[in-house]
């Protein structure tokens, strides 16, 4: 199985599994409503793990493809974050008998010293106590992520689909989220601190730290351009159909004739003339590959599955002392390696090219003047033309 599919189908796995469990949960949760002021809030929590499994998986199998929906998914994520964080502590305040509406305080919890840490010591004295106005300026320092969230998302996502998304723009936005989301968990720390053996029963800690390891390990399917790894982009990476590598750069060298180059230029666009493409042309023929005369002839089958063509990617193996992905046309191209020398770059995939061009060449030669090749001979001309290559590059 290839790479590509276990992710597929682990994640299909892993998303009912999430969706499941939380359904179960939400169930009981509405089949017992009899605090609905805590359970409103719990609910919502509740919903944070099938939404962000769903969008993460939406955005896994590339519905739609186009960076603007893509940005549209990450936006939900990251505003319902908002959302989950500001119900959190409306959910500790609900723990504790806090009524900021109604303006109620318990007396016990009245008076209790809030020390801040730096740099919030620029704007708040460095101990203040604890009172209706403390726990409402918490409260709002939670809900204006709420606010600036969307705010910032709707704008980012105008200001793409106007392409006018320069970088200064993006910085900014970028500085202002982070100050935004770290005054709304800076206030719930301090919250916490401060009623920390009240709310211990209640273990919120716990439900914390699961509710930021969703938001923490759903991170990495942020954009790409700063070079963070998406899961769409790891999915990508592992494709069978993955076109990310340039390959037309690495394929067309100066060191290599053009001539030499073709056919496997044409078997990456899967342009070369074999059976199956000339079937879905309309040219009905009865179709056996032209080396093995076993299996139907497709360019795979005929480059990289054929007994003659295995045989000559072994031999090559043992040559360059190097594995070759054999996977699809675009995988022989991953013989370039960043950690080697350009001149042995340009031999590596000089070897790959000629392969190729011989396994076609050979192919024809049976197919239109019968004449069968053996192993050696390719072999020999490989190391040839390999040899012109490297005195080339």
């Amino acid at each position: 199985m290839h790479p590509a599919q276990i992710v597929l189908y682990g994640s299909t796995l892993c998303v009912m599994i999430t969706v499941h469990f939380s359904m179960k949960l939400l169930a009981e949760h509405v089949l017992n409503w009899k605090k609905p002021k805590e359970q409103n809030a719990i609910v919502i929590i509740i919903l944070m793990a099938p939404l962000y499994a769903v969008d993460s998986y939406v955005g896994l199998i590339n519905f739609f493809g186009s960076e603007a929906f893509f940005t549209f998914l990450d936006s939900i994520k990251e505003c319902y974050e908002a959302l989950v964080i500001a119900k959190f502590l409306g959910l500790m305040y609900s723990f504790l008998n806090i009524s900021l509406s109604k303006n109620i305080v318990p007396d016990e919890i009245k008076g209790r010293e809030i020390h801040h840490s730096f740099p919030m010591t620029l704007f708040q004295p460095h101990t203040t106590r604890l009172d209706h106005k403390t726990l409402k300026l918490l409260k709002n320092w939670t809900w204006q992520f709420v606010v600036i969230r969307p705010v910032c998302s709707i704008l980012m996502i105008t200001l793409q689909y106007l392409e006018v998304y320069p970088t200064w723009v993006s910085w900014t936005n970028t500085v202002i989220l982070n100050i935004s989301v770290s005054l709304a968990l800076y206030s719930l720390v301090v919250f916490y601190h401060v009623f920390s053996k009240e709310l211990e029963p209640h273990k919120p800690l716990a439900k914390f730290l699961c509710i930021k390891g969703i938001v923490f390990f759903c991170f990495w399917q942020e954009g790409t351009d700063c070079g963070i790894l998406s899961f769409k982009d790891a999915y990508t990476l592992l494709s069978p159909f993955n076109n990310t590598l340039p390959w037309a750069e690495v394929l067309w060298r100066s060191c290599i004739p053009p001539a030499k180059s073709m056919p496997l230029w044409n078997f990456i666009l899967n342009r070369l003339p074999t059976d199956d493409i000339l079937a879905k042309a309309g040219y009905h023929i009865v179709s056996r590959c032209k080396m093995c005369h076993k299996n139907l002839e497709t360019a795979d089958h005929l480059f990289l599955c054929c007994p003659f063509a295995i045989q000559l990617w072994t031999w090559l193996e043992s040559m360059r002392s190097c594995s070759i992905n054999r996977s699809n046309a675009l995988s022989l191209l991953n013989i370039v390696s960043p950690f080697t020398s350009a001149q042995l770059n340009d031999v590596r995939i000089a070897a790959v090219g000629y392969v190729i061009w011989i396994i076609w060449t050979a192919r024809n030669n049976s197919l239109f003047s019968n004449q069968a090749t053996s192993f050696q001979s390719p072999c020999l001309l490989v190391v040839a033309n390999v040899k012109l290559s490297g005195n080339c590059a």
